[in-house]
């Protein structure tokens, strides 16, 4: 579901315009679904056709006044990342246009996570992990591997979930939007003994778990552990 889709109803809104991302991360969303497309030379929210009157820009103004704030500095946000408009501009383009945008960016690449596995949540307290859903061969970044996570799959609208590697885990996602009763798509996932359960729900925090360094990441899910 895209975290910044405000305008374009029936087709395209998914979110309330008073739901903004600064608070979506105060109700607990710790992952957010990017949408991009090129208008003039700079990366602007989209979500199909839609412009949803943001820019990149604003977005990571907004990701790093919440990973910067005292209050919040030790939480760590997953920032997906698609191209929203193949048809039009060459996916060379938009990645490098990523690339570029992110650099000027506040935090620049420092706030960032760009390995290509899944962190120990020690290692990304007050950190964005990017997940990309973009890049084609990844030439502009020097392959796939500097891009962040980067799935290997990812089939259109599979209301049973798909499941892909990512090194040497194994990670189940659900990305379902169409659904045979309109306005509703929730399907319940049972998460597989072992793997990484991604979804976009928000994460529950659990005050008595104190996790170590060595507490592995659950990808934005209703088991991830914050302090």
């Amino acid at each position: 579901m895209s975290s910044m889709a405000f305008y374009g109803w029936p087709v395209s809104q998914c979110q309330s315009v008073e739901t903004p991302l600064p608070v979506q991360f105060a109700n607990g969303i710790r992952m957010v679904d990017i949408r991009l497309a090129v208008k003039h030379g700079e990366l602007i929210a989209y979500h199909g056709t839609y412009p949803q009157r943001a820019t990149f820009q604003s977005i990571l103004t907004d990701i790093h006044d919440f990973l910067s704030a005292p209050e919040t500095c030790r939480e760590t946000l997953v920032i997906s990342i698609k191209q929203e408009d193949y048809g039009k501009h060459d996916a060379h383009l938009f990645s490098s246009k990523v690339k570029e945008e992110v650099e000027a960016g506040p935090g620049g690449m420092g706030m960032w996570f760009w390995e290509n596995r899944i962190p120990y949540l020690g290692e990304v307290r007050g950190k964005a992990i990017m997940f990309s859903r973009f890049g084609a061969d990844g030439r502009e970044w020097g392959g796939l591997e500097p891009m962040g996570i980067n799935p290997t799959t990812w089939p259109d609208s599979r209301k049973l979930g798909f499941s892909w590697q990512c090194k040497d885990t194994l990670v189940r996602t659900q990305d379902w939007y169409v659904s045979s009763e309109y306005g509703r798509s929730t399907h319940l996932l049972t998460e597989p003994l072992g793997t990484t359960f991604l979804h976009s729900f928000p994460s529950r925090r659990r005050r008595h778990c104190r996790p170590s360094y060595s507490c592995p990441l659950h990808l934005a899910c209703s088991s991830a552990h914050y302090p």
